[in-house]
């Protein structure tokens, strides 16, 4: 919230010396230095585009080359499915390791999830939120409501009302 409110005030304690364009974090004033200096210094070695810093180069990577490749790096030993990211195998997997809902086929990791997703096909709504009173089929929806109910919030930025 400190960090917010001196976007507020102007405060930055990091000043490009070129532009004078302020910044909250060392870092970014670096990574901001590098377009005064014309140099895009990090290239894909696949089509030769040069970025300024290295996460525009990840972005590019992701959605330009990853999308591109034929075979997948990640196979499932059970199925023989292949994926691009080893998360997305390690999900998969699980899926051959679990307690199967019989109405739509999902996978769920234990039999109490199963039951409680059971909820979600029969329109039985268990779960109320002591707040508003708001009921809900299952128990992480309730949660992801608990969490993202502005109340929940204590921060407050004084001068724009921002939590």
């Amino acid at each position: 919230m400190e960090l917010h409110k001196r976007k507020h005030l102007g405060a930055y304690d990091f000043k490009c010396d070129v532009c004078s364009k302020g910044f909250l974090a060392k870092h970014k004033l670096d990574n901001h230095k590098i377009v005064h200096s014309g140099g895009k210094q990090f290239k894909c070695d696949i089509c030769g585009s040069a970025f300024f810093c290295k996460y525009y180069l990840n972005v590019h990577m992701k959605n330009s080359h990853l999308a591109e490749q034929k075979v997948p790096g990640f196979q499932c030993e059970v199925c023989g499915s292949k994926f691009k990211l080893k998360g997305s195998l390690l999900k998969h997997v699980k899926s051959h390791t679990g307690f199967l809902c019989d109405v739509c086929g999902k996978t769920l990791a234990s039999n109490a999830s199963l039951e409680a997703h059971h909820h979600v096909h029969t329109g039985e709504k268990q779960e109320v939120c002591d707040v508003c009173g708001k009921i809900f089929a299952i128990n992480s929806s309730l949660r992801l409501h608990l969490r993202t109910r502005p109340d929940d919030r204590p921060h407050v930025c004084d001068i724009c009302g921002k939590k």
